[in-house]
Parts: C-alpha cells; sequence; structure tokens
C-alpha cells in the first residue's frame, strides 16, 4: 500500500487541485487503493496563526482574516465543484467557520491563547482542505472519505509540538486500516491527546503524519508531493545551478534535514528508517519528475557530496579561559544546562588543550544560552577561571553532506580551501566521526557567496563561472565584450569557463544584472540605466559578493585607480589595460601586488603600448621560464 502526501502549495490553487486529483486517480490500480494525506492550503496556518495573534490583541482583525479563509475555500468549491453538489460542502465548510469563529471570540473575551486553544485553532486549515479534496474526489466517482487523524495519531498533551504515543497510535493505524474499500483523505499535521484533547505535530507535520500512518501499516512506499522537482543540492533561491539530488541514504536526508533543508521535515525520516520505507519527494506542477528517492542503500553518484545545506542566524558562545585546563566536566555542563533549558545545539567544538569550548546555537535561543551559561559557570567566572560568556551573532552555518565523504581524502581540506580562496573566514569548524557532514560557521553576509562557491566547487563538473564588471566600454572594452560573446561556446567547451558580465558603466552611466546582461542589447540598455557613480559601484560589487569576480578597468582613469585597494580588500579580482597603478611609485605598486596576495585574489594588467603588443605578459613568461 501506498501513501500520498499533498503539501500546501499542492492545494493551493486551483491548478495544483486539479493535478491533485490526477496523481490520486494515476494510483487507482491494481486493485489498491491509496491513503492520502492532506495539509492546509498554502498560507492558511500563517492566517490562523494570525487570526489568533488579533484576537488575543482584541483586535477585530482577525474576522477580515477568517473572511479571507473563507473566500479562499469558496473560491475553489465554486470553480471546481459542479452547482448542483455545492450545497452540502459549503455547509460543512460554513459549520467548521462557524466553530473556528466562535473559538476566536473565546479567545478575544478573554485576551488569552494558551497552547490548547492555539492547537484547536490551527486544526482547521486541515479540516478544511480534506473535506474538499474529499468532495471533489467524490465528484469524479471515487469512492473517498475524510477521516480526522485525531482519531488516529495520539500524542501527549504537548499541544503545538506533540510527541507521538506510537504504541496507542499504531494499535489504531492498524484496526483501521483492517478491511479499508475506500480512499481515505486523512488530516496531516493534527492529532489527539488519550483525552481526544487537539494536539499538532510541529510546522512541516503533515509529513511527519504520513511517515506515523505509513510506519504503522508498513506502507510499501511514501510519496511526499510538494512543489519542488525533490532534494535540491543547494537551495536554488541562492544557488541558481542547483539540481535534483535523485537518491539519499536515510542518514543523508537526515543530516540535511537539519541543516536546514526545509523541504524534508527531519521527524519524518526517523519511523521510515525504522521500517526501512522508501520516500519519494516529487513536484505536484511536474508529476513526470523522478524526484528524491530517500531509502537504506546508498547509490553511485557523479559528486563525493549529496548537498550543501546552511543554517541562518545562528551565534556563536565561546567558552574560554587560560585556567580552565584540567577543570573536570565542563562539556557535560555546558550541555546538561542548556538541554535543561530546551536550548538546541547546532554544533560544537572543543580545543585537544581543554583552553576553549565553542558551541553554536540559534539566534533566537541566544541570550537565554548566554545567561544560563554565565550562571552555571558563575563561581569559576568570579575567581577568574573562565571568562565571562558572551553570545556573538550574525552568523551562519555551512554544511556539506554525503556518505561518500568517508571514503575519500581531502574532502574537508576541499570544503575550508573552497571558502578561503574566495575571502570567506571560517568561524568554528564540526566533523563527525561518521564524516557523513563537514560544517563551517562563518559571517551571514558571506553565506549566498559560500553556497555558490562550494556548489561550484562540488557539482559544476569543473566548469567555473567568473563573473565579470566592467568600467569603459570604449574600443577596448567593447572589442572585449565582442571577443567574449564570441568565444563563450568555446571558452565553456574547451576551457571550462562560463563567464557572465554582471556589470558595465562608462562615463556616464553604470548597470547591473545579477544573473547577467545581454552582451547583443548591452548598448542600448546600458543607454537607459543608472547615472554612474563610482563609490556606488565598488560597494554594488562589494554587497553583491559573488564568487570568481573579476573588476576590469578598460579605462586610463586615476580616480578607478585610486578604488582598486578597496576592490583587492573585498577579494574581487582586477585585470586591466590601464597603465597608471603600475606607472606610480613602486611601493604603491607593491601596495597591490600585496593586496591581491593577502586576499587570495588576481591582480592581472597588460599594457597597450607597443603598437598593442603583450609586452608584459611575454617579459613575465621569460622570467619565469628562468
Amino acid at each position: 500500500m501506498k501513501v500520498l502526501k499533498f503539501g500546501g502549495t499542492s492545494v493551493g490553487s486551483i491548478i495544483a487541485i486539479q493535478n491533485v486529483i490526477k496523481i490520486i486517480k494515476n494510483n487507482l490500480s491494481n486493485n489498491e487503493l491509496p491513503i492520502v494525506i492532506c495539509s492546509a492550503m498554502s498560507g492558511v496556518t500563517n492566517k490562523l496563526n494570525l487570526a489568533a495573534t488579533y484576537a488575543t490583541q482584541q483586535n477585530e482583525n482577525y474576522l477580515k482574516i477568517l473572511k479571507e479563509i473563507e473566500t479562499a475555500h469558496l473560491t475553489v468549491i465554486y470553480q471546481l465543484i459542479s452547482i448542483k453538489r455545492q450545497s452540502d460542502i459549503i455547509i460543512q465548510i460554513k459549520m467548521l467557520l462557524n466553530k473556528l469563529e466562535d473559538i476566536l471570540h473565546g479567545v478575544f473575551l478573554l485576551q488569552e491563547l494558551s497552547n490548547k486553544s492555539q492547537a484547536l485553532i490551527l486544526s482547521f486549515g486541515e479540516q478544511i482542505s480534506c473535506h474538499i479534496i474529499t468532495e471533489l474526489l467524490k465528484q469524479h466517482k471515487i469512492n473517498a472519505r475524510y477521516i480526522d487523524a485525531r482519531t488516529l495519531i495520539k500524542t501527549d498533551n504537548n499541544y503545538t509540538s506533540a510527541i507521538v504515543n506510537f504504541e496507542a497510535t499504531n494499535r489504531l493505524v492498524k484496526k483501521f486500516i483492517k478491511n479499508l474499500n475506500y480512499i481515505p483523505i486523512i488530516t496531516g499535521f493534527i492529532a489527539s491527546t488519550i483525552d481526544n484533547e487537539t494536539t499538532t505535530l510541529g510546522r512541516g507535520g503533515s509529513d511527519y503524519t504520513a511517515s506515523i500512518i505509513g510506519a504503522g501499516i508498513k506502507a510499501q512506499l511514501i510519496e511526499i508531493w510538494t512543489d519542488v522537482d525533490g532534494v535540491m543540492t543547494a537551495d536554488p533561491r541562492q544557488v541558481k545551478t542547483a539540481t535534483t539530488i535523485p537518491y539519499l541514504t536515510y542518514k543523508e536526508a537526515m543530516e540535511l534535514s537539519h541543516f536546514g533543508a526545509k523541504i524534508i521535515y527531519s521527524p519524518t525520516l526517523y519511523p521510515l528508517y525504522k521500517q526501512k520505507i522508501p520516500l519519494v519527494i516529487k513536484n505536484t506542477f511536474n508529476p513526470t519528475h523522478q524526484g528524491t528517492v530517500v531509502e537504506d542503500k546508498s547509490h553511485l553518484s557523479d559528486s563525493v557530496i549529496k548537498g550543501i545545506s546552511s543554517i541562518n542566524n545562528v551565534s556563536i558562545l565561546n567558552i574560554e579561559g587560560s585556567n580552565m585546563v584540567g577543570i573536570p566536566g565542563i562539556l557535560g555542563r555546558v550541555a546538561k544546562a542548556l538541554a535543561n533549558n530546551k536550548i538546541n545545539v547546532i554544533l560544537v567544538t572543543q580545543a585537544s588543550s581543554e583552553h576553549s569550548i565553542c558551541i553554536v546555537v540559534t539566534q533566537e535561543n541566544s541570550h537565554l544560552a548566554e545567561s544560563t551559561l554565565n550562571e552555571v559557570f558563575n563561581d569559576e567566572i568570579r575567581v577568574g577561571k573562565i571568562d565571562k560568556i558572551k553570545a556573538l551573532s550574525g552568523f551562519s552555518c555551512c554544511s556539506i553532506v554525503g556518505n561518500g565523504m568517508r571514503s575519500y581524502s581531502g574532502m574537508a581540506g576541499r570544503f575550508f580551501a573552497t571558502l578561503g580562496k574566495h575571502g570567506i573566514n571560517i568561524n568554528a569548524i564540526a566533523q563527525g566521526s561518521s564524516e557523513l557532514n563537514i560544517s563551517a560557521v562563518i559571517s551571514t553576509n558571506m553565506l549566498n557567496k559560500a553556497l555558490n562557491v562550494v556548489h561550484e566547487a562540488f557539482f559544476s563538473h569543473n566548469v567555473i563561472t567568473l563573473n565579470l564588471f566592467f568600467i569603459g566600454v570604449g574600443l577596448i572594452g567593447s572589442t572585449l565584450i565582442t571577443q567574449i560573446k564570441s568565444n563563450a561556446d568555446y571558452l565553456e567547451q574547451e576551457k571550462r569557463i562560463k563567464i557572465r558580465i554582471i556589470g558595465l558603466a562608462n562615463s556616464k552611466k553604470m548597470l547591473f544584472a545579477e544573473t547577467g546582461i545581454d552582451m547583443i542589447k548591452w548598448q542600448q540598455i546600458l543607454k537607459t540605466s543608472t547615472k554612474i557613480n563610482l563609490s556606488t559601484y565598488v560597494s554594488t560589487m562589494k554587497q553583491l559578493n559573488l564568487a570568481n569576480s573579476v573588476f576590469i578597468d578598460c579605462t586610463s582613469s586615476r580616480d578607478i585607480v585610486a578604488l582598486y585597494e578597496k576592490i583587492l580588500s573585498a577579494s574581487i579580482a582586477i585585470s586591466t589595460p590601464n597603465k597608471i597603478a603600475n606607472s606610480v611609485s613602486y611601493d604603491e605598486y607593491k601596495h597591490l601586488r600585496n593586496l591581491a596576495n593577502k586576499h587570495n585574489t588576481k591582480f592581472l594588467y597588460e599594457t597597450n603600448v607597443g603598437a598593442g603588443l603583450p609586452i608584459i605578459n611575454t617579459l613575465q613568461n621569460i622570467k619565469l621560464s628562468g
């Protein structure tokens, strides 16, 4: 038996819901009926949260939010369900919304929102969407029934992030599945206590619902239908060249989900891992794509690592002191204190000298972690054995994940060298003994660049993308652009170099396009662009912070040469025929060369004298040859 789970975006629009119905119909073969789990419509859970917040504040805007929720669902009913069948489903939805309004009104009067009330309020999104999907299937002459997951999944009374009672749940699920002769449309995300009080499984809990029920019936397969083609090698919003990972092991998927891959809700994986049930993540809007298969066995891959993930907004806490060496149990006291305050530790590193311990937590937990640890080590801090502990914010965690790393040497070196080469400083590192994950903590403003350069290093098949920023598009600059355009295919196929022009400027105008400027229409586009400002041009280059950035100065301007120091200090390479920087004092010339070396970048130059002959390069080659 197969379990199909459809996320919020899969039931969030007319087209998406039509696709869902087709997918379910395509799974009605061999007399085997699938089990279907549905989330609330996209955005509805957020609106329910907002309505509850407004009601707590005695803000009558909660009624406006309710009206928006009603309109969204009725629009689907009016467009997809035939007129003769509409009245019954509209009555059901209206009854649910009236009940929801009564609960919110109670919150409004009391000005109090308990976790118990919040869980009950949030449950209505799934209830309404599942009623609509059930009715639509019936309209297509499919024997479907609405099933409330609260009758199947039992939890503790931690209402908004409940822990499942698997013994009671499995008993109910096995009883439910006996002699099942219809397609159950089960509400995701929600459950109940033994006393039948509503609980929720946490954000992303609909995936968990599918996993719980799938494990309970020992399903053949679980499919998670969402709005992307599976798990990607990196976040496609940040890394445009990210691709789908065809296969992952459970452990790889767990690592990726822990380190920010939101496509997988991490608790989903544990019941499946235990029962060795494969999980497939597919795209409702592209159902023919194979998606990502998560299973027990490992598959050969072109890349040693499977994916790159990240956690934004983390904080570093350093526990250090000159007299720390020899004080027993410090790490144990740290772990116990943070656990008692329900603070999750993302990673921890300890110097072999025991002089310092580095703890990384989420930024929202940083102040609590700081006060907790200062209290725990108050005696040691007072006598100077340990320094006062401070939480440092503004960091992110970048991780590479892959089962194959254990079989290859030099993966950590390649990862860290890639970051260092592009001027990305590492503040903390961690690698587990399983060698499934290597993590680096870096400044948040460097995260986008880090993800792109690491992705290029491990997944680009040795094709390097150069991002060019031109100033000066006269005879020399425009000729160079023409050469780049005419040689683009050759450079990519033979030299494994892809060139994008990101910035252009002349004496009057400047233009930027992060995805690349059209090398055919660049002259027309530049004429209608922004007025030139050299400081803004340089600051925009730095702000874009793209990998393999190269500044090309095709001018003879002293003002632009004056900016070389800032450009090289930002780890942006310079290539120029401008003679001024190399014909000033030798100390200034050496300073620029030293800056390039210090920031691990290039300062390349040529001269346009000697009838255009490459004099400098020729002399350098003679010198290099001895």
